[in-house]
Parts: C-alpha cells; structure tokens; sequence
C-alpha cells in the first residue's frame, strides 16, 4: 500500500510516498505540497518500482527464446508452432466454457477425429480459433479494428452469425460478466473507446516495454467488452500478436489458473487500476519462460 508521509525539517514541511513491499520499503520524495495528481503519482511510483524487477527478466527471456530460435531448425519450430497453437486453443476456449478436453482438442487439430458427444460448436470454434491463431502468428499487418472484426467474424462466423464480426453498439446490446462486479461501458460508448484503444496502442507500442503492452492490451479492450460475445478469446489473441510482433514468446492463459485471472482482471476493473492484473500477468509470464530460456 502506498501511503503520503510527512515530514517537518526545521521550520519546512515535507511530503514523501512510502511503500512496503513486504521484502523491501521505498519512498519518493514529492515536495513542499501534496500535488493535485496524487493518485496517479502513487501508481506511477509503484509501477516504476516493478518495471525496475520486471524488465530485466523479460529481456533476458526475449534474448534466450531468439537464441533457442537460432538453434533448432525450421521443421521443429513449425511444430512447435502447431503444438502451441492446439494448447492455446484448448485453454482459451475451455476458460470460456468449451466442452472439449486437452486430448479431444488433440485429437481433433492434430488427427482430424471429431470428438463424440460434445456440442457441435465447441468443435467448431477449436478449429477455427487455431486457425486464426496461425494466422495472426505469421502476419506481420499492423493491430486494427479491421483485424479485430475479421478475427471474430472468422471465428464466430458459424456458431454466432448473428453478431460475429460486430460491434455491440450495432445491436444497442450492454453486457456483464457472471458472477463479477466489474461494469461495462455502455454500448453508445464502444466506437468511440475502440477509436481510443488504437490511439492508445499505436503510441503505447513505442513507449512501454513490450510484455507490459501485451498485457495492458488485454486487459483495455477486455474491459471495453466491445463484442456481445468472445471477447475473453480475442483479447488473448491481441495479447500474444504484441508479444509475437516483439519476438518474445507467447502467454498461455491456463485453465487451471482461471480464477485467479478472473480476480487480477476484476480488481484492475472496478479499482481502476491496471496494477493488480500487471502484477499477476508479470508473475504468471516469468515463471513460464524464465526457467525454460534462461536457466534451461
């Protein structure tokens, strides 16, 4: 928790922000007066703090992974790409409710066998979505809402024709989320806020590290909710295209690991505060690439 202290120094009065990690205790010292923008300083104070911890972790991941990349031949990595893409597949469509197990999943994408007794448009969207993971994986086009709409429209296309590829604001459609406080912008809100999301991203891109990109990325659009459905899965994928397009490797979302990412994006979302869901992404990035990339 960050807390304002003060300080008197002979007949002078000093404010400083003070932070306990738990392992360490940091201040900044900001002047004679309590500035306006107090909130906003406690946030940047405590998020330089982690980027100072974050950062050379990441790069030291980025360099192993291009490193690793260099060293195995062209067949393993198209594998290896084949693989990822059917595991992320299984995750991010069972987190929003798919029927398909891990070996269903497999056994569809990597041998072409329909799994019995599971809902048709379960089947469906796994083979489209990895589709479109592939897809997004060796495109080197810039993120738009064009891109977005035709990942969507791409997916959905068959099981929600009704809305796949659209915008909620055309359907006048609000959303929640089941069993989460967070609230959603109204749906007359949504063009102008992903207007917003592109500016933000196109300057956000050359400005902050590109793992935290990714993970902010996710976490704005999420919180916009601009479709009636499937917005869980096109974040992820907007996640990993700015992690793709930065030659670091992907983030996979687990299953097992939902409600504890349910929690981070809920806590960022009605705090307004995108700390807590950076510090669980930070955490949950490292400790699946560190080991792996740097001490393998």
């Amino acid at each position: 928790m960050v807390t304002v202290i003060k300080r008197k120094k002979g007949s002078g009065t000093y404010y400083y922000l003070k932070h306990n990690t738990g392992t360490d205790q940091i201040e900044t010292y900001l002047g004679t007066k309590i500035p306006p923008d107090i909130e906003q300083r406690k946030k940047d104070f405590v998020l330089d703090y982690y980027r100072k911890k974050w950062i050379p972790k990441l790069d030291a991941i980025k360099q192993g992974f291009i490193q690793n990349k260099k060293r195995i031949p062209q067949s393993a990595i198209k594998e290896e790409l084949e693989e990822l893409a059917i595991v992320f597949t299984y995750h991010t469509n069972r987190i929003e409710g798919s029927t398909l197990s891990l070996k269903d999943t497999f056994d569809l994408l990597l041998h072409g066998l329909t799994p019995v007794k599971k809902l048709r448009s379960d089947v469906i969207e796994t083979e489209l979505h990895r589709k479109v993971f592939l897809e997004m994986s060796m495109s080197k086009k810039p993120l738009n809402l064009t891109t977005l709409l035709n990942w969507h429209k791409q997916i959905f296309g068959t099981t929600k024709h009704d809305h796949a590829g659209q915008l909620r604001s055309r359907f006048r459609a609000n959303v929640r989320v089941t069993n989460s406080s967070a609230i959603f912008p109204d749906h007359s809100e949504v063009p102008k806020l992903m207007n917003d999301f592109f500016k933000w991203f196109n300057v956000a891109k050359a400005r902050i590290h590109p793992v935290e990109l990714a993970a902010l990325a996710h976490l704005r659009f999420v919180s916009i909710h601009p479709f009636v459905d499937g917005d869980g899965r096109i974040s992820r994928l907007i996640m990993n295209n700015a992690l793709f397009k930065f030659d670091f490797p992907y983030m996979i979302v687990k299953y097992e690991g939902r409600f504890a990412y349910y929690r981070a994006l809920e806590r960022s979302q009605t705090e307004h505060n995108e700390l807590p869901f950076l510090q669980w992404f930070m955490k949950r990035y490292i400790e699946s690439h560190f080991k792996h990339y740097v001490r393998g």
